[in-house]
């Protein structure tokens, strides 16, 4: 003991282990001898050099028990149930398990201050609990942190929880199979071999001991791996450079040698799986070659990942919520819509996409049970027969039962609704079918714990235990390509090796100790990712095991990540560099012509021309669209391609925007001019007016809506209208001329349909054009009308539609263009006016013209009508630039990645 902290060794005395090679392994009694690795691809590793050594002898032997040391303590802690005076508990945790429990306990310790993050505190607390067992750790008082304290506590209210319920987790099954062996009470093998530790911790030491005090003859298999007689450094740019090279390097190596098995590790590669499998695909198995190289990316990615076990989560989500709620929203059945793994799952998937995408247009809010059902008959019937089906086996369920029953229910569920729905499974989708009925199986495993709960309830655990558990499709035994992390590599044998990003900061990395155990503790006891020195000694371990792994290694790291400059890994500093392997096109551009080719443009900046016959309808956005980049608008309304909309979401902007719009729009049906508004303020009856259209509007535009949140926005509303009579108030005379009428502007091949929110009629005969605004950004057009070309047309081109059909009657004309905020934060107008008519409205003369400063109200008109004929005839010639006037353009634009513009910039 150091100051109360136990000293924790790698290796006691007692365990200094003969080695022994195959050859001598082969010897021993099958029957009475066990291989332990450390995981399970070094037990497969073995496996494999073993046939493959008595495939060349052609002998034929029995193989020994090779297995990873954790399944052994847990075969061993099952063989615990059958030894005399055996002290079971009822039940054994699996991880998830013990999570749950760990959850409950730090619950309810901390139930006067609840976590932000408890799952990030669970994570923690059995990383913990293990590491104290494991290393024999000692906290005395002197070294108590609070962290520390509070874990403590957790810790015990677990045990206490676990005791409770006559269970055991993994970590407290280590220390039964420890005790059982201390009173003999387990036998033990005759030989046990150990192969690939680099480190015994000292409950593993604890256990050795008390083998070989029983008879137990343990070896260590023999390390026979030599080290690689050539290596190379190489240097990259950036990761997609290093990715690059390696991917040629690997094809170049198969092609030329195809006997060979080869593979490339990379530390961060369950980051870069996705770049990682675009480059192997377009490289070994692009159309030109002859014969398609196959490769595996050894990477597990969550359960939940995979396409058929997301649709099926998706589909009881919707069957969850119509259970719960007799309705479901648009978001959660367009997921299950969209992931199919349904009945008539190819058949009918663009139906069912489509119908997704009426709901997001429409802004459906809410979808109820029967609605829902009608859908399904409507537009996807062989989908709706299933739906029906699986509805009636959801009337049979109880609401509340056992994780037993739940799991035989979601089966029946999911098969009812034609479950997969593919009819020809791939084997990575099979196996993750496999996988996913596993999960099933573990999760009806949970029943003690869960107790009785609810399909809510349930469905959120099972969707927590895909998230959690790790998958990854059986090795494609075809492959000679290996991609593999840092860890997957350990122990593996190729002809040649590639590994990537080595730099100071991965290997060795920082450490990453436990904040639940004081530092000191763990420093003292060399606990792993401790400390740096900690770190230092596993990753010289890890490279030298690396190097050992193939006759010809290259190591690589880049120079670059962003603007941060990266240095190599001190392991292969003095490793001798060479340049990067060019690309094959480069060499072949190269070899033909001597020097680099120039590359060719093609400007290709104009579409074809609407033809007489067609036809474009739409509204003003058309020409807003073209104005901003005329490409956007040529794939919007020519190619007919756009984003699809979000789902609406009770309370969004826009339906606030729909409701204040249908207020105004009855407000001024009953006061019809500003003599009637002045008359009903002096009766006191502008409120009661207000007041019974914001309750007409309201069941109109906000069916959705609570009762409580739809009088919320009724009293909101309310108050904005009756701030904005009172600016109304003090405006010259006029009257309501229209109210929300609808016009069409044709011009050529166009039909805009445009809705004027208001025009007032002035005393000297001239009309003023209103468009209301309910959101909180500015309002002010000076930047997007004083352009040459300019934006946010809807006003100028009323102006222009109704200086157009109106043009009979010369003494009637447009004097003034407002944009009003109908704020509850404050009402504001804009825009331009030829009169006094509301404050914040300016003056032609007020604003700075690009090209000419003594403008006419009329002439500001005359030169908006043929901007906006030039913008028309721009979009029916078929003008397609992919060109951009100022950044803030393409700030909504729904067809970014078309002009190859993403977010960041334009």
């Amino acid at each position: 003991m150091v100051n109360g902290m136990a000293m924790s060794t790698t290796v006691t005395e007692s365990t200094h282990f003969d080695p022994i090679s195959y050859e001598g392994l082969l010897t021993f009694d099958s029957r009475t001898t066990t291989v332990l690795t450390v995981n399970n691809r070094y037990a497969r590793r073995i496996v494999s050099d073993l046939s493959s050594l008595l495939g060349v002898s052609r002998q034929v032997v029995a193989l020994p028990a090779i297995l990873p040391w954790s399944s052994w303590v847990r075969q061993m802690s099952d063989q615990r149930a059958f030894a005399p005076e055996a002290n079971m508990p009822s039940y054994v945790l699996d991880h998830f398990g013990a999570g749950l429990v760990w959850k409950q306990a730090i619950e309810h310790v901390e139930r006067d201050a609840p976590l932000l993050d408890v799952q990030s505190a669970v994570r923690l607390a059995i990383e913990a609990d293990r590491l104290i067992d494991e290393w024999a750790l000692s906290v005395p008082t002197l070294h108590e942190t609070p962290d520390y304290q509070r874990f403590r506590a957790w810790r015990e209210r677990y045990r206490a929880l676990l005791m409770d319920l006559g269970a055991e987790d993994a970590n407290l099954a280590f220390e039964g199979v420890c005790e059982a062996f201390e009173s003999g009470r387990l036998p033990c093998a005759g030989q046990i071999v150990l192969a690939g530790f680099s480190e015994i911790s000292p409950r593993m030491a604890r256990l050795l001991d008390c083998l070989v005090a029983a008879g137990c003859h343990i070896y260590r298999l023999k390390n026979d791996r030599v080290p690689a007689q050539n290596r190379t450094r190489v240097l990259a740019g950036d990761a997609i450079e290093e990715w690059e090279a390696a991917v040629r390097w690997a094809h170049e190596r198969l092609r030329h040698s195809p006997e060979q098995r080869v593979a490339i590790v990379n530390p961060n590669l369950e980051q870069d799986a996705v770049l990682a499998h675009r480059l192997l695909a377009r490289t070994l198995q692009e159309p030109g070659e002859s014969a398609p190289l196959a490769f595996n990316i050894a990477v597990a990615r969550p359960l939940m990942e995979w396409p058929l076990v997301r649709a099926a989560i998706h589909w009881l989500d919707v069957i969850g919520a119509v259970l719960r709620d007799r309705a479901v929203s648009p978001s959660v059945a367009g997921a299950a819509l969209l992931a199919g793994g349904c009945a008539a799952h190819a058949q009918e998937a663009g139906k069912r996409a489509a119908l997704d995408a009426v709901w997001r247009r429409n802004r459906v809010v809410n979808i109820s049970l029967p609605e829902f059902s009608q859908y399904l008959a409507d537009v996807t019937p062989v989908l709706h027969e299933s739906w029906v089906a699986t509805m009636h086996l959801c009337e049979q369920a109880p609401s509340r039962q056992g994780a037993v029953a739940w799991a035989q229910t979601i089966r029946e569920w999911l098969t009812a609704l034609g479950f997969p729905g593919v009819e020809t499974l791939d084997s990575d989708t099979f196996q993750s079918l496999e996988a996913f009925d596993r999960v099933l199986t573990q999760f009806a495993r949970q029943a003690a714990l869960l107790g009785s709960i609810g399909v809510t309830e349930a469905i959120a655990i099972l969707r927590r235990l895909l998230r959690e558990t790790l998958f990854q499709p059986q090795r494609d035994p075809t492959s000679r390509l290996d991609v593999l992390g840092l860890l997957e590599a350990e122990g593996g044998h190729w002809d040649a090796l590639w590994v990537m990003g080595l730099t100071d900061n991965v290997l060795p990395a920082a450490p990453r100790p436990n904040p639940l155990i004081p530092a000191a503790v763990l420093k003292a006891a060399q606990a792993p990712r401790a400390t740096p020195e900690r770190e230092l000694q596993w990753a010289q371990g890890l490279f030298e095991d690396l190097v050992c792994c193939a006759p010809d290694v290259v190591v690589s790291h880049a120079l670059h990540e962003g603007e941060s400059e990266l240095r190599p890994s001190p392991f292969i500093a003095g490793w001798p560099m060479r340049a990067l392997v060019p690309s094959a096109t480069a060499e072949t551009n190269e070899s033909a012509s001597g020097s680099p080719v120039e590359m060719d443009v093609l400007i290709d900046n104009q579409g074809p021309a609407l033809l007489p016959q067609e036809r474009v309808r739409g509204g003003v956005q058309v020409l807003d669209d073209h104005a901003r980049n005329p490409l956007w608008a040529f794939v919007k309304y020519r190619l007919h391609a756009r984003q699809l909309s979000d789902y609406a979401e009770p309370g969004e902007s826009n339906a606030r925007g729909i409701f204040l719009h249908g207020v105004m729009e009855r407000v001024w049906r009953h006061l019809q001019s500003q003599d009637k508004l002045h008359e009903s303020v002096e009766q006191g009856r502008v409120s009661a007016i207000v007041r019974l259209c914001a309750d007409e509007a309201a069941q109109l535009a906000l069916p959705d809506y609570s009762e409580r949140l739809r009088q919320l926005e009724v009293t909101r509303a309310c108050t904005v209208v009756e701030q904005w009579l009172e600016v109304e108030q003090k405006r010259p005379p006029f009257s309501v001329y229209e109210l929300e009428r609808r016009h069409v502007w044709q011009y050529k091949h166009l039909e805009l349909g445009m809705q004027i929110d208001r025009i007032d009629l002035l005393a000297d005969g001239r009309w003023l054009v209103i468009d209301y605004k309910s959101g909180n950004g500015s309002v002010d057009p000076r930047s997007s009308w004083t352009r040459s070309r300019p934006v946010d047309l809807q006003l100028p081109l009323y102006a222009a539609v109704l200086q157009q059909e109106y043009a009979q009657s010369q003494a009637e004309s447009v004097a003034a263009l407002v944009l009003a905020k109908l704020h509850a934060r404050g009402n504001e107008t804009r825009g331009l006016a030829d009169i006094d008519c509301f404050p914040g409205v300016a003056a032609v003369e007020k604003w700075t013209w690009p090209e000419a400063t003594d403008k006419t109200w009329e002439q500001v008109l005359v030169d908006w009508r043929r901007a906006i004929s030039m913008l028309a005839d721009e979009f029916v010639s078929g003008v397609a630039d992919n060109r951009v006037w100022s950044e803030q353009d393409l700030q909504y634009c729904d067809v970014k990645p078309f002009l190859r513009r993403f977010e960041g910039g334009v």
